[in-house]
């Protein structure tokens, strides 16, 4: 786990994760070419019942709403600024084998809000003051997960996983105080990165044969910060988020 956190840290572009999530998705378009369905011709010219896939997709929209902020991942306990919220939609897609193992892939629109603290200067003081900005933002994302199916009793499972979020900022703003200066959060004189890829970790319910139920938490792993204005020097994008699904081609 630490050695894919170090390559998400120390990825110089977002070429790196892309060739990544490529080569994973090759895997199992290979899973799904391996598990389908033979037909058998037996020497006497009858056919022979095909075996029975091992493997299936699934896919369906899916929605969710967010707890965002925009922190330091893995530093102290401390938190510096205060938690936003925000909403997700689009689709999912599962490739299930032997009812056990799957992979999740998505591609969502997600809104989130986040309060954060920039740096004020004054000449009365060598210290700044800090005020506390809205920065609220628009991206595209696409998660991809990892997980294990537990079934629980009939009809109903506990699914954990793991995985990547991979986010890419289209739009956002940063609200400044009466007074204060503005930024601009994306773009040329921006202050914040429009590329985020995050550890992902939670767990969801299969409930019947259509209905999921989530929640997965994201970590930032890549610094987002283009300027030293904040209260801590380490940026990142960090969320959790409750999310349902309603699948589509359950045989």
């Amino acid at each position: 786990m630490f050695m894919w956190l170090d390559l998400l840290r120390n990825a110089r572009s977002s070429r790196t994760l892309v060739i990544l999530f490529i080569v994973g998705l090759s895997c199992v378009m290979a899973m799904a070419q391996e598990a389908s369905p033979v037909e058998v011709v037996a020497a006497g010219g009858e056919e022979v019942p095909e075996r029975e896939s091992r493997g299936r997709f699934m896919w369906g929209p899916t929605v969710g709403v967010d707890i965002f902020a925009m922190e330091n991942s893995f530093g102290p306990m401390r938190r510096h600024n205060s938690m936003g919220f925000g909403v997700a939609a689009g689709a999912m897609m599962r490739y299930l084998y032997d009812n056990r193992w799957f992979i999740d892939a998505g591609l969502n629109f997600a809104y989130d809000y986040a309060p954060v603290k920039v740096a004020v200067f004054n000449q009365e003081s060598d210290n700044p003051d800090f005020e506390e900005y809205d920065a609220d933002r628009c991206a595209l994302q696409l998660p991809v997960y990892l997980g294990y199916r537990l079934k629980l009793v009939d009809r109903f499972y506990f699914n954990p996983f793991t995985g990547v979020m991979l986010s890419y900022g289209l739009a956002g703003r940063m609200d400044a105080p009466k007074g204060m200066p503005e930024y601009n959060l994306y773009g040329q004189s921006g202050v914040w990165r429009r590329f985020s890829a995050s550890w992902a970790i939670g767990w969801n319910f299969d409930i019947g044969d259509s209905v999921g139920v989530g929640f997965a938490a994201f970590f930032g792993a890549n610094r987002m910060a283009r300027r030293k204005i904040f209260e801590t020097s380490t940026m990142n994008e960090v969320s959790c988020r409750v999310y349902f699904t309603y699948w589509f081609g359950v045989k």
